[in-house]
């Protein structure tokens, strides 16, 4: 059966969730509760079940990730001819960029002038055009944008078999 590289990534996070749901409801069920002196409630939890559930999920998930790594690695993008794991790191690079470096800098006033205690003024001038850091700003937001859609758009187009 024929599915798309998205169809098929969403059916492994689903399948993530499936094991994370498994591993609560273990939690909620590998021990049992009661008064000293009364009956020991019934309870029909096995470890070793539970285990194999585990592990099958695991198993799936790895091999899917194997396969999502496949396609991701000779899939190529709309995006400079780039393939989907590289349009990946390049994505992430300029959200850091975006984040880490630029949305700290617009923060601040191009110039800050703060009064001491004795009287002197302190200024802070920073030495960056915010201009400059605006039009830098949204450069980089366009061009995440235009990363995401060509791998959005690889991933809706590509086959997996």
């Amino acid at each position: 059966m024929d599915i798309t590289l998205k169809a098929f990534i969403k059916k492994t996070n689903n399948l993530q969730e499936e094991l994370d749901d498994l591993i609560v409801q273990e939690k909620e069920l590998f021990f049992i509760e009661y008064l000293e002196g009364q009956k020991v409630p019934a309870n029909n939890y096995s470890f070793v079940e539970y285990t194999k559930k585990v592990k099958k999920l695991i198993k799936v998930i790895q091999d899917n990730k194997k396969i999502i790594a496949d396609y991701n690695a000779k899939t190529i993008t709309k995006y400079n001819n780039l393939n989907i794991n590289e349009c990946l790191f390049y994505l992430a690079q300029l959200n850091s960029y975006l984040n880490v470096r630029l949305n700290d800098m617009k923060v601040y006033k191009q110039e800050n002038k703060t009064f001491l205690d004795d009287g002197n003024v302190k200024i802070t001038k920073y030495l960056f055009n915010s201009e400059e850091l605006k039009k830098e700003i949204t450069s980089t937001r366009e061009e995440i944008n235009a990363i995401q859609e060509a791998i959005d758009y690889a991933n809706l187009t590509t086959t997996v078999k």
